[in-house]
């Protein structure tokens, strides 16, 4: 993620440097930066699944402070609407990206296919199904009070 960052920062300082010079904007710049930011932001997502610092109702864990099943009744629950749409994410970027292979969609000025940079959707929304999968037996095997497996990624 720090490299495609600098990628980005670099290609838009280079694009306010040749504006200045030219007077006329650098468009490919824009298309560049496109196949980078897709792949950018999944890598953040996908980041944040692996750590376990993704969006979520720590509200429950407040209301429900003294009864630790039902917030691990919650945390089971969240961990299944996650990985289901995941799951059904993941389908509809795959559709996409074979759908763009199919009709092959480009870029304006450098002719990049757009399908490249769609499959960032898939690879990011199947490696978030693992992440998410992890998480959902770390909630099974607590709620059943079975040992944690600790992973990597936990925060625990």
């Amino acid at each position: 993620m720090v490299v495609l960052s600098l990628v980005v920062a670099g290609l838009v300082g280079i694009e306010v440097l040749v504006r200045y010079i030219t007077f006329s904007p650098q468009l490919w710049v824009e298309e560049l930066c496109l196949f980078i930011v897709f792949w950018y932001y999944f890598a953040g997502a996908v980041y944040a699944t692996y750590k376990r610092s993704h969006i979520s109702g720590g509200i429950m864990n407040m209301v429900f402070r003294t009864k630790p099943k039902v917030q691990e009744g919650i945390h089971l629950v969240a961990a299944a609407t996650s990985l289901v749409l995941s799951g059904f994410f993941a389908v509809l970027a795959f559709q996409q990206f074979a759908y763009s292979l199919q009709t092959n969609p480009r870029t304006i000025h450098l002719l990049l296919p757009l399908a490249y940079s769609r499959l960032a959707l898939s690879v990011g929304f199947s490696l978030m199904i693992i992440y998410f999968l992890a998480e959902l037996i770390a909630s099974i095997r607590s709620l059943k009070g079975l040992p944690a497996i600790m992973a990597p990624w936990s925060k625990q």
